[in-house]
């Protein structure tokens, strides 16, 4: 039995598979993808750290308000 005669991997799907693999096409969509997937990182990444910076700010304002001035 051939590489061809195989009932999973037939000829025309490994045609199919061999085609895909070596065009540029598809290489290029996944390049733009991994860009764009390290740019949504980097925004998650950064709003969490504005995030706490904010939410620590807020806190020592609120600590700063509510205390009675003797240094609490």
């Amino acid at each position: 039995m051939g590489r061809t005669d195989n009932p999973i991997f037939g000829g025309q799907d490994m045609a199919l598979l061999r085609k895909i693999f070596k065009s540029e096409d598809g290489s290029t969509a996944v390049e733009y993808a991994l860009i764009a997937m390290l740019i949504g990182i980097s925004i998650i990444t950064s709003l969490t750290n504005v995030q706490k910076s904010v939410s620590n700010t807020m806190t020592y304002s609120k600590n700063a308000l509510n205390s009675d001035g003797n240094g609490e």
